[in-house]
C-alpha cells in the first residue's frame, strides 16, 4: 500500500469559474477543460516569438542539432552543412528555409498545446469578476502533487528573448518559457500552470477538491445543485464569500454542508 501523500507534497491551487456545463464537470466527472492558448483573454499571453536574430555559426549549431535528434549519420550531417553554403559563405535558400520551418514548428508546437491556468489567490475581486461571472460562478480548490510538474508564472516587463540555437543547442531555455511568461499587470492573479503537448480537451482534474468556494451572486439554485453534485467527492468544504464593509476586499467564511442555500435570504 503506497503512503499517503502529505501536505508538503502538494500545493493549494483554486481555479474560478462561472456555473456552466462545462465547469459542473469538474465536479461531476472530474474533468476539467484545457483549452489552446489562443483561447485566452490577452494575446501576449502564450504569444511570444523567439528572436530570430543567430549568427551564422549559431544557424549552422541548429542544423546540426537538429540532424542528431533525427539521428543522421555523422558523414552525412558534415556534407549536408558543407552543401549548406553559397558562395560568398551565406546560408543558402534550403538552409534558411529549414531555420524557417524548424521557427514555425515552434510556434505550431506552443499554439496547439493546453495550458491549464490555476491560482494561488481565491481572494481576488478581480479574479471574481473576471473569470466567476460576476461573482455569481464559483471557485474550487484543488490539492494539486507537486509531482505534476505545475509550474509558476513569471511575471515581467518584458518578454524573453530566446532563439533556435538556445532552445536546440545550448538547452538553457525551454519551450515551457513560452507559457509561463506573463506582463507584470497580470501578477495578482499569482498563477501556476500546467502544460500539456495538445489542447482543447478534458483533463482528469489535477488534484482532489479540497473545497468549493460560492461568489457573492451565486444564485441558491446553482449552489443547490453544485452541492448535489458535490455528493459523490465525500469530504468537501463549502464555502461563501461576502462584502468586507471596511475596505474593498472579498471575505470568504464557511458554511454547513447541511445548509440549504434556497432557504437563506
Amino acid at each position: 500500500m503506497s503512503a499517503r501523500m502529505t501536505q508538503q507534497e502538494t500545493i493549494s491551487l483554486f481555479k474560478y469559474v462561472p456555473i456552466s456545463t462545462r465547469s459542473l464537470s469538474i465536479i461531476a466527472t472530474r474533468k476539467i477543460w484545457c483549452p489552446k492558448p489562443m483561447r485566452f483573454n490577452d494575446p501576449f499571453d502564450c504569444g511570444i516569438d523567439l528572436d530570430g536574430n543567430m549568427t551564422i555559426e549559431e544557424e549552422i549549431q541548429v542544423l546540426r542539432a537538429e540532424m542528431e535528434r533525427e539521428h543522421w549519420a555523422p558523414d552525412k550531417i558534415t556534407a549536408q552543412l558543407q552543401r549548406s553554403f553559397t558562395s560568398d559563405r551565406h546560408l543558402n535558400s534550403v538552409a534558411r528555409d529549414n531555420i524557417r520551418k524548424l521557427n514555425t514548428a515552434i510556434h505550431e508546437q506552443r499554439d496547439n498545446a493546453g495550458v491549464l491556468s490555476l491560482s494561488a489567490n481565491c481572494e481576488s475581486i478581480l479574479m471574481w469578476s473576471h473569470y466567476a461571472a460576476q461573482h455569481a460562478g464559483m471557485c474550487v480548490e484543488f490539492l494539486v502533487p507537486l509531482s505534476a510538474g505545475v509550474l509558476p508564472v513569471d511575471y515581467s516587463a518584458a518578454p524573453p528573448h530566446y532563439t533556435l540555437h538556445d532552445i536546440f543547442v545550448k538547452r538553457d531555455s525551454s519551450i515551457l518559457t513560452l507559457f509561463t511568461t506573463k506582463d507584470q499587470d497580470w501578477a495578482y492573479e499569482k498563477e501556476y500552470r500546467l502544460v500539456f503537448d495538445r489542447g482543447d480537451f478534458l483533463l482528469d482534474i489535477p488534484g482532489p477538491i479540497r473545497t468549493i468556494i460560492f461568489g457573492m451572486r451565486t444564485t441558491p439554485d446553482d449552489e443547490a445543485l453544485v452541492r448535489t453534485l458535490a455528493a459523490n467527492l465525500g469530504s468537501i468544504r463549502f464555502r461563501r464569500c461576502r462584502k468586507a464593509q471596511d475596505r474593498f476586499a472579498v471575505i470568504i467564511e464557511d458554511v454547513q454542508p447541511a445548509e440549504d442555500p434556497r432557504g437563506r435570504d
